[in-house]
């Protein structure tokens, strides 16, 4: 799996976090923030497996994600953290092996 399907999930909870739901209200430096973390992660999407095969995965799990990302949002806001957490992890391991 790339390394930047594991940015995904941080991006989208920098960009819109949990109690703003008006998008309108949502502050302009995490909008950036989280765009930054999801161009970030479009750069990395072909570092193991090579830019057309790791395009597919990182579109799909872009989708698939989004719509997670969208309903946890929803009905269960405080498992958005820990998913946010477990991202990293897997992002920091995926990274740590790929370097070793």
């Amino acid at each position: 799996m790339p390394i930047s399907v594991f940015l995904i999930w941080p991006a989208l909870h920098a960009m819109y976090g949990l109690k703003e739901h008006r998008s309108t209200k949502i502050p302009y430096n995490r909008r950036v923030a989280g765009r930054t973390l999801l161009l970030i992660s479009a750069c990395l999407m072909g570092i193991p497996i090579g830019f057309e095969h790791g395009f597919f995965i990182w579109l799909f799990a872009l989708m698939a994600v989004a719509i997670t990302f969208v309903q946890l949002r929803v009905w269960q806001p405080k498992s958005v953290y820990l998913i946010t957490a477990l991202s990293l992890t897997g992002l920091i391991y995926k990274g740590i092996d790929y370097v070793y």
